[in-house]
């Protein structure tokens, strides 16, 4: 049994306000591989904010069951891969590789169990993404990160 002395005057009260609505840079804290509740391959995909002590979690869904769902998850793998970076191929295949990379995404609010919950409506594409002020880090201060700039041809579609 561990030996503590527990200090309530240590105990530092932390914020986590609603990330509010609008454009953000965003940084890929974590993605693991699951199964939806439709029993479809899944990406959770957690989310760190540029300047925010919250997270915002995001579902990439792959649904093959007809051409809209086709399409629509498409879409999807093609505004991660131009906000991060990345080759779309990476995403199914590779997940992990997207850990750590920043982008940016427009973030919405919807209600949920009558709580306000801030969630991505979409990924911005690069040349949206660079034109966000610089990474802040949830206190305020800017990080010392490098965010490489990339061209749209330069990200294969």
């Amino acid at each position: 049994m561990a030996q503590w002395i527990f200090d309530e005057n240590d105990v530092e009260e932390l914020d986590f306000a609603v990330i509010p609505e609008g454009n953000h840079r965003v940084r890929v804290q974590e993605i693991t591989e699951k199964t939806s509740r439709t029993s479809k391959s899944m990406l959770e995909i957690v989310l760190e904010v540029s300047g925010y002590a919250g997270k915002i979690w995001d579902y990439l869904v792959f649904d093959n069951t007809d051409d809209t769902a086709r399409k629509r998850t498409n879409n999807k793998i093609s505004q991660i891969a131009q906000s991060f970076g990345v080759k779309p191929q990476v995403i199914p295949t590779n997940p992990q590789g997207l850990v750590g990379k920043v982008g940016g995404a427009r973030v919405k609010h919807t209600q949920y169990n009558g709580e306000t919950k801030a969630n991505i409506s979409y990924y911005l594409n690069a040349e949206k993404t660079a034109a966000l002020p610089e990474w802040k880090n949830a206190g305020g201060s800017t990080a010392n990160m490098d965010i490489e700039v990339i061209d749209e041809e330069d990200v294969d579609s």
